[in-house]
């Protein structure tokens, strides 16, 4: 198992590729709620997973050309050091963006494991609850800023209240890879 993690982690790092998994309609509690630039906007629940996650703080530009160097020193401390085995994509923990004002952000960058590691300093392990969201999926690349805008929008129209625990997961595909947006909800 720790050489299945370590091959996970080795090929995050030579392009952020490996093991993803990502949520369709066809989940049983997932729901169809709007569509954003032609994508579906659904309503489902996140499980719950334990991740490896280190936390930066950075200007809010430099999220999307930071996050490779940042997804790669997380991989190997998970995998290196923590002795653990990655099981899924890379997911950015965003602040509430609907509340955010400066220009710098505090967001965390982890993958899902199982394992019981070593504690690494600068770095932690803990389990993340089930996470109700709101969630689109788009190719990587582009500026999201408006998109969040647009799931607040949809949210409000909606009814639903946000809680400000916001992911972003990014997995490979064809030529690239695409961005999950879960907009997190109470």
């Amino acid at each position: 198992m720790k050489w299945m993690g370590f091959s996970l982690a080795l090929m995050f790092l030579l392009g952020l590729q490996g093991c993803a998994s990502t949520s369709t309609s066809s989940e049983p509690q997932a729901k169809q709620v709007g569509t954003l630039d032609g994508a579906p906007v659904i309503r489902k629940t996140v499980s719950r997973a334990t991740y490896f996650t280190g936390e930066y703080t950075l200007p809010v530009a430099d999220i999307r050309v930071e996050t490779k160097s940042m997804a790669e020193k997380v991989a190997i401390a998970a995998v290196k050091k923590a002795k653990l085995d990655i099981v899924g994509p890379l997911t950015l923990f965003l602040p509430d963006w609907k509340n955010q004002t400066a220009d710098e952000a505090t967001i965390g960058v982890g993958y899902p494991v199982v394992g019981s590691g070593q504690m690494v300093p600068q770095f932690q392990q803990g389990s993340k609850p089930s996470l109700d969201c709101l969630s689109v999926t788009r190719r990587a690349g582009g500026d999201n800023q408006g998109v969040w805008e647009q799931l607040y929008v949809i949210a409000d129209q909606q009814g639903l209240q946000t809680n400000g625990d916001n992911r972003t997961v990014i997995t490979p595909m064809a030529g690239g890879y695409q961005v999950e947006l879960q907009l997190g909800l109470q």
